[in-house]
């Protein structure tokens, strides 16, 4: 996708970002069409969203320490013979 459909990517990576960003201003809107999706009620629905609100980028950038987590669980999963290093996982080409 990065080598084949750049623009794609940007415009998806854009309107993600303008997503999370309505989503993080609009708790009551999200909440309810989070239900709309899922059928689960008001209290669970709050839960669910004030839990994965907090793990969406709202820039593209990743949590160090989450970062390492994920490196550590590629090798302890054996996906991996070392952990890879940040270039070679990522790429900024493509954040706001």
């Amino acid at each position: 996708m990065i080598s084949n459909r750049p623009d794609v990517l940007r415009r998806f990576l854009k309107a993600w970002y303008e997503t999370i960003a309505y989503a993080s201003t609009h708790k009551a809107e999200t909440i309810k069409s989070l239900r709309q999706a899922t059928g689960l009620d008001d209290a669970l629905a709050e839960k669910v969203y004030d839990i994965e609100m907090q793990t969406f980028a709202k820039d593209g950038h990743f949590d160090p320490a989450g970062l390492e987590a994920v490196k550590q669980a590629l090798l302890d999963l054996g996906q991996v013979k070392e952990k890879p290093g940040n270039a070679t996982i990522l790429t900024e080409e493509f954040l706001p």
